[in-house]
């Protein structure tokens, strides 16, 4: 049996679980594990973006907690069930979440991505959609200025990182749009 919650049906008499309909019945769910490893599990709203990012953190464990202790990866902490915690400056960080006083841990390493700006912003309207990829294409054919090297908008346009903002940006920019690149155009 693979891990996972199950449904148990209790009938007395034998019927299919589709046709309890009038018999007696009950239905308890049933948590299936793999020896050794914890129950302990979040998920988080986002995972990447600029700085200042905002998170809000959501218990997903498979037991009744009754302590929670969870760590960043920033030097932050937090006691609260669902925290919300908010990462000013750019990195990749581990967050980890204990519960019980230590009896079930779930670490996840470089789970938060935050960067300095908001890469693969080609035409800065807070976003990075296929209208930046068009906008690359248009400054590589000549249809639109380029920004000048060394602003902040040229960061945000040569996500490729070679110095020049060329076709591989806008390719990038499309990647990251179709769920192939994570927040710093790193491959994923």
């Amino acid at each position: 049996m693979q891990e996972g919650v199950y449904t148990v049906y209790a009938v007395s008499e034998p019927k299919s679980r589709t046709d309890l309909a009038g018999i007696p019945h009950a239905t308890v769910a049933i948590r299936f594990a793999v020896p050794g490893q914890s129950n302990a599990s979040f998920v988080a709203d986002v995972t990447g973006g600029p700085a200042p990012l905002t998170v809000r953190f959501t218990d997903t464990s498979s037991i009744s907690a009754t302590s929670w202790s969870w760590t960043f990866g920033d030097g932050g902490t937090s006691t609260a069930q669902n925290p919300v915690h908010t990462y000013a400056a750019a990195g990749n960080y581990t967050v980890a979440l204990t519960l019980n006083g230590g009896g079930e841990t779930c670490t996840r390493s470089a789970y938060i991505k935050v960067t300095p700006i908001l890469f693969g912003d080609a035409n800065g309207d807070g976003a990075v959609n296929q209208a930046d990829t068009l906008r690359v294409l248009k400054e590589v054919v000549g249809l639109e200025t380029k920004p000048a090297s060394g602003t902040e908008q040229f960061q945000k346009t040569d996500v490729h990182r070679n110095g020049i903002i060329e076709v591989g940006d806008a390719l990038f920019i499309a990647q990251y749009n179709v769920g192939l690149r994570d927040v710093w155009f790193t491959l994923i």
